[in-house]
């Protein structure tokens, strides 16, 4: 059961760099860890950083306040903060989140600006 989640996850997070990479988006990093947080994948998109939470779904796609709750942003926020701390050229650039819903049938639900 683990590893076919694992896997899972990681074919989402393929496809959402892949569909980041579409849109315009240069991919910087996948699975940053800084301290306890996760970062699914951080990217440039103009002149803004970008922390991007995946989610995928089996069944369907929830909205983007459905599939992820207020402390995983505070935990994607305060780790993205950690990161900007010890990579200070990126401290010039906006940041925002985003969260990219995907599901089995291949739909890509791109919600920016969460935060």
């Amino acid at each position: 059961m683990f590893l076919a989640a694992y896997i899972q996850g990681r074919v989402a997070e393929h496809r959402a760099r892949r569909h980041l990479r579409r849109v315009g988006f240069r991919i910087l990093r996948s699975n940053v860890r800084v301290g306890s947080g996760e970062i699914d994948i951080l990217a440039v998109d103009g002149r803004c950083l970008v922390a991007v939470e995946v989610k995928y779904r089996q069944k369907g796609i929830l909205q983007a306040d459905q599939a992820i709750d207020r402390s995983k942003l505070d935990r994607v926020e305060r780790t993205l903060m950690l990161f900007l701390r010890r990579n200070r050229a990126l401290a010039t650039l906006h940041r925002r989140i985003d969260i990219l819903l995907l599901d089995a049938q291949g739909k890509v639900s791109h919600f920016r600006g969460i935060r």
